[in-house]
């Protein structure tokens, strides 16, 4: 059986928002959970499957909200990333609900950790210094927050 390569959060990770770095931990950890599904051969993978997909659109909602506040200069960018990694997630989702090899399916889980986890410490680290310079400014975090969330 091929090596499940579970990624352990880590100060690399962080961007330096405490909401943002709460939800790419928790999408790892969602990453994660489906090793262990395989691996054990349990039947929740469907429904782990839909609360990824969900969970990842609500993150980049948020993400792409904070970062229109404060006018990030490569938000287009940053959205078409974002535009790319659904695209990844709906495609490995939908090949993971049809394979039945335990070696495809952890290879399929590797590609998505190792995606995401070269997202957030690419396309996100770039935004970190902006929301670095949030966080040293008298400015609340509550005046950038999406409406929906604040």
């Amino acid at each position: 059986m091929k090596t499940a390569n579970k990624v352990l959060w880590n100060e690399s990770l962080k961007v330096g928002h405490i909401d943002l770095d709460g939800q790419h931990r928790l999408l790892i950890e969602l990453i994660n959970s489906f090793f262990d599904i395989v691996i054990d051969g349990t039947n929740t993978g469907p429904k782990k499957l839909e609360e990824l997909e969900h969970y990842i659109h609500h993150h980049i909602d948020y993400e792409e909200g904070i970062l229109s506040k404060l006018k990030y200069s490569d938000l287009t960018n940053h959205q078409m990333a974002h535009s790319e990694l659904t695209s990844i997630v709906s495609d490995v989702t939908n090949r993971l609900l049809y394979l039945t090899n335990v070696d495809e399916q952890i290879d399929l889980i590797n590609n998505l950790q190792n995606f995401w986890v070269t997202h957030i410490k690419t396309c996100d680290h770039l935004f970190k210094q902006n929301i670095s310079n949030l966080n040293s400014t008298s400015t609340s975090i509550k005046n950038v927050l999406p409406k929906k969330v604040a």
